[in-house]
């Protein structure tokens, strides 16, 4: 409990660094119960998603994932975002469409920038067609201007021209 309580302080201290190295001792100590082990590794991929150690971050939350009942959707974003960070844009789009999936199973709120990273890994892998499916679902949800004119260019590019035009209008409206 000592080495969690150092880290719970360095954290507070924005020691992240430290407050790693106090976590990863607490993991190596015996007796720690499986509820404190799972909760240690999930702030241990916190930690090193916040200084942008992504493969280490892709490391723990794939191991966390392994182990944990149930997890909620927020850590398979995560994820996704750091396969993001590291240009793996393939492997961006399963565990963000695994987010989602779990998140309308439990009748939670599907965030934007959930979409917004999913149509970034298609986007990057060249795949058009989700990326307007993606972007229709935004204009719905989100109208803003500059969905709807991604949206009219995605139609563009799949010689939709009837939509393209009346996208387009839409977003100068």
């Amino acid at each position: 409990q000592l080495y969690r309580m150092y880290g719970v302080v360095y954290f507070n201290q924005e020691r992240y660094r430290d407050a790693i190295t106090a976590f990863e001792t607490q993991l190596k100590q015996d007796g720690i119960s499986e509820r404190d082990r799972n909760d240690t590794m999930f702030t241990l991929a916190q930690l090193r998603f916040q200084i942008e150690d992504w493969k280490g971050a892709i490391k723990i939350l794939e191991d966390w994932l392994a182990v944990v009942d149930n997890p909620p959707p927020e850590p398979y974003v995560m994820l996704g975002s750091a396969y993001y960070q590291l240009d793996r844009f393939a492997e961006v789009i399963e565990p963000v469409e695994t987010a989602i999936r779990i998140a309308r199973e439990r009748d939670k709120e599907v965030k934007e920038r959930w979409w917004l990273l999913l149509r970034a890994g298609y986007y990057e892998i060249n795949n058009l067609k989700k990326v307007t499916e993606i972007l229709e679902i935004l204009v719905v949800n989100w109208p803003k201007k500059d969905y709807w004119t991604m949206l009219s260019g995605m139609y563009g590019e799949l010689n939709q021209e009837k939509r393209q035009l009346a996208t387009y209008e839409a977003a100068y409206d």
